[in-house]
């Protein structure tokens, strides 16, 4: 498996592989820019290949609550209300 996220937070999990499939960007080769690739250090487990966590250090918005027709969850939400407030429920 050359990437998967973990069940708590999922976070990213990327193979030697996957981490080479980007290198080149900016975003993973410039130390601070966007992202760090941090080994995972896997004790007592035997593994082919070292494995990466990728930590996204930046968060660009990608929906323009100015120009979007959208709608968020609402306070009293039936479905989510743990997510009332920020979190858009759906684009139109």
């Amino acid at each position: 498996m050359d990437y998967t996220v973990t069940e708590a937070f999922g976070v990213p999990v990327l193979s030697q592989k996957a981490k080479e499939a980007l290198s080149g960007l900016p975003e993973i080769d410039e130390p601070y820019y966007h992202t760090v690739l941090e080994p995972v250090n896997l004790e007592g487990m035997s593994v082919e290949q070292d494995y990466f966590l990728m930590i996204i250090e930046t968060q660009i918005d990608c929906v323009d609550e100015e120009l979007s027709d959208f709608q968020k969850y609402l306070v009293d939400d039936p479905v989510r209300p743990d997510k009332a407030g920020n979190t858009v429920r759906s684009l139109i």
